[in-house]
């Protein structure tokens, strides 16, 4: 019979263990075993000191902790096993395939008669990297330590580790051995501590074996790990100092202190467990975790796959970058069947509870299909963004410096309805350099899917990462993405108000993007009338739905009278709702009345308020009170006042008779659009290319020092602005 904990390892409050004397409270605690702890010099398992560990481990047990298990050994026992020396990765992975089942056998035996379940677990980069996998990964393990099994976990060495040695291209492991995997256990089941067992008593000052003056650290503070110079990797193992102090490194970071300690020495859980001075400790940051969401973060995995893509496309030539976007141009058009299929499915589903609107951003047909394909195109056909000099500047003979465009790196874009935002998106990423990961709206997920298809076989059939656009699966992906500050560079809203305001508040990640399209268009004393008349129908009714479709009409008192009836009795033929002022109803009576909360609501349907003002003056005072810095417009023939509007109004898109519709990115000759942009730091208005880029400094000098430069007889500098050409 299994014996049951006493308590469960959750009750109560989850202890701050700060330093040792904290180390008695801990309840829930991953163990790891290096190979060294496990097998003897021959090859054998060390049976009495294996016994030994898990007398301690179901001690711990039996007074309610959850002890977890994350083991090596297997390549050495089933070495011994097979006869050989493994050398090769066949050998390893024959040697792990024959020793797996001899470690859990013994696990199995020497916790059964202690009256535990040993219950194992073989981990891949898959269980991390595929957010189904790792979830349930998860939901396996509490199940676990809620049955009182002893859970035993160790990397698939017989499958993944020619994954680890020699990565996919544009791939960055997730772990590269068991140091660094029950560092991600215990971040991700938020442990209490984790206790990292091998062949060294603690971290010492240097290398012990080579330096006889180094000597051992019983704690390292938070934030204060000190470089670590050993002779690499252990002789058996795939890990070694190096490796230890990194994955101590990592759970510290996620809040969970770390032991470091010698397996080989008596008693060593116990002692550490009751608060010993033994081994080392690494203290986690006491104002909390760096990263509150645990390393086991499902969307990590991704970004960091991302992030290696996107150091791969930022030194690809241009021709692979365009060729890469050719193809998708063309298998858009190839796929045409799959991908319009995919788009009937959502908008069967949509039908029952999207608007109209809703459904017309997210209908596809084959002229958008077709359209998409065009955009694509004319991407590829811009000018490569990257390298080029922006500032070249002699400091002095033979030091010169240049600033050069370079990608931001990755980016995560949260879209809503329009499945063609993905496309755009992505050949603009691809493009700049970029890697991107993507989450499009649960409504347009079939869409989504067949666009990303596409995409990624673009990239596979040009060679470039697939990992350089990714989707997202759900909402849950992007609260975990908004938390990956270290490794996501800027984040791209496009949707409602509610949504980006939510991740600008949610995330420490840059946040490019608008919360509201607040759109004006000022009618002046000196507007045309028909001219007036056709922006207003154009930038209203060409799209009402667009973030860049006027919600607000002001027109100049001297010019209303000849104005509004013109400008109402279109938009009424036209079934749009109007809603007026008091001195709009005077000049035209069946106007519903505007209230002071139509001034600051984006409708995005037809629905637009009108307003009559004293002047320009008037104008000018409301846009700064109730504009959002989106786009607004003067239809006028008055140079002066055009040019006074175009001066003072303060926003990304500022117009003189042209209609508020132009503000894209495809119409400003970008190719196409991330988003648009209201702030005032970065990129402002459509973000092209140009907003995905930042800029590195190179410096070449021949031997330069800053000494030479300060001192009473210190050269001057030339600061001599040249051509900006390598």
């Amino acid at each position: 019979m299994v014996r049951q904990p006493t308590s469960t390892a959750k009750a109560g409050p989850k202890p701050r263990i700060l330093d040792r004397a904290g180390l008695p409270s801990a309840r829930r605690v991953v163990v790891k075993l290096g190979t060294q702890v496990v097998v003897d010099p021959g090859g054998r398992p060390a049976l009495a000191r294996l016994y030994a560990l898990m007398e301690a481990v179901a001690a711990m047990a039996s007074r309610g902790c959850q002890p977890v298990l994350v083991s090596s050994g297997a390549v050495g026992l089933g070495a011994r096993q097979l006869g050989l020396e493994p050398k090769s990765l066949a050998e390893k992975q024959a040697a792990a395939a024959a020793g797996q089942g001899e470690l859990m056998a013994l696990y199995q035996e020497g916790l059964g008669r202690l009256g535990f379940k040993a219950a194992q677990v073989l981990l891949t980069e898959d269980d991390f990297a595929d957010p189904t996998r790792h979830a349930n990964l998860r939901r396996t393990l509490e199940t676990l330590l809620s049955l009182g099994a002893i859970p035993v976990l160790n990397e698939n060495d017989t499958v993944s580790t020619l994954e680890l040695e020699r990565p996919a291209a544009g791939r960055t492991p997730v772990f590269s051995d068991n140091d660094h995997l029950s560092a991600l256990v215990a971040a991700h089941l938020e442990a209490d501590l984790l206790i990292l067992l091998s062949d060294v008593s603690a971290l010492h000052t240097g290398n012990p074996r080579l330096d006889p003056a180094a000597v051992p650290l019983a704690e390292v503070p938070f934030g204060q790990v000190p470089a670590v110079r050993t002779e690499g990797r252990s002789g058996r193992g795939r890990g070694g100092m190096t490796s230890k102090v990194a994955a101590a490194r990592l759970a510290a970071d996620r809040g969970v202190p770390v032991v470091l300690a010698s397996g080989l020495e008596p008693r060593i859980l116990e002692r550490i467990l009751e608060g010993a001075s033994v081994g080392t400790l690494f203290t986690p940051d006491p104002g909390g975790p760096k990263n509150p969401v645990p390393a086991g973060n499902p969307i990590r995995p991704m970004a960091l796959a991302a992030r290696a893509a996107s150091r791969r496309l930022a030194v690809t030539d241009t021709a692979t970058r365009d060729q890469a976007l050719t193809t998708l141009a063309d298998l858009l058009l190839g796929e045409e069947a799959a991908i319009l299929a995919a788009n009937e499915a959502d908008l069967a589903a949509a039908k029952a509870t999207l608007g109209a609107s809703a459904c017309q951003r997210l209908r596809l047909d084959r002229a958008k299909l077709h359209s998409m394909a065009e955009g694509v195109r004319a991407v590829a056909a811009l000018p490569d963004p990257l390298n080029q000099v922006q500032l070249r500047r002699q400091l002095d003979d033979g030091l010169e410096l240049t600033r050069v465009s370079c990608p931001l790196g990755v980016l995560g874009v949260v879209f809503e309805s329009r499945p063609d935002a993905l496309i755009q998106i992505s050949a603009l990423a691809l493009k700049s350099g970029n890697a991107a990961l993507l989450k499009g709206g649960r409504e347009a997920r079939h869409s989504n899917a067949a666009l990303l298809h596409t995409i990624q076989e673009a990239l596979r059939r040009t060679g470039l990462p697939v990992a350089a656009i990714q989707g997202l699966e759900d909402r849950a992906s992007v609260e975990a993405l908004l938390a990956l500050n270290e490794w996501v560079d800027l984040v791209i809203p496009r949707g409602s108000k509610d949504l980006v305001k939510h991740i600008q508040n949610a995330t420490r990640i840059p946040v490019l993007g608008h919360a509201e399209g607040v759109c004006h268009m000022y009618l002046d004393a000196f507007a045309d009338t028909d001219m007036a008349v056709a922006l207003v129908r154009d930038a209203k009714l060409q799209y009402p739905a667009a973030c860049n479709a006027v919600e607000t009409v002001l027109v100049h008192a001297a010019a209303a009278p000849r104005l509004l009836p013109a400008l109402t009795e279109d938009l009424q033929a036209r079934k749009v709702e109007l809603r007026g002022c008091e001195r709009c109803r005077a000049l035209v009576p069946w106007l519903g009345a505007a209230t002071s909360a139509d001034w600051d609501t984006e409708y995005g349907e037809p629905i637009l308020a009108l307003k009559v003002v004293a002047d320009l003056e008037e104008a000018l005072a409301h846009i700064r009170t109730h504009g959002s810095g989106h786009t607004e417009a003067i239809v006028t023939e008055d140079p002066a006042a055009a040019a006074r509007f175009l001066a003072e109004v303060d926003a990304a898109g500022v117009y003189h008779n042209a209609s508020t519709r132009f503000a894209d990115g495809f119409r400003y000759g970008f190719g196409a659009e991330v988003g648009i942009s209201t702030g005032r730091i970065h990129a402002r208005g459509p973000v092209g290319l140009e907003g995905l880029l930042s800029y590195r400094y190179l410096l070449r000098g021949h031997g330069h020092r800053v000494e030479n430069y300060t001192g009473p007889a210190a050269r001057p500098f030339q600061h001599l602005d040249l051509r900006s050409t390598l």
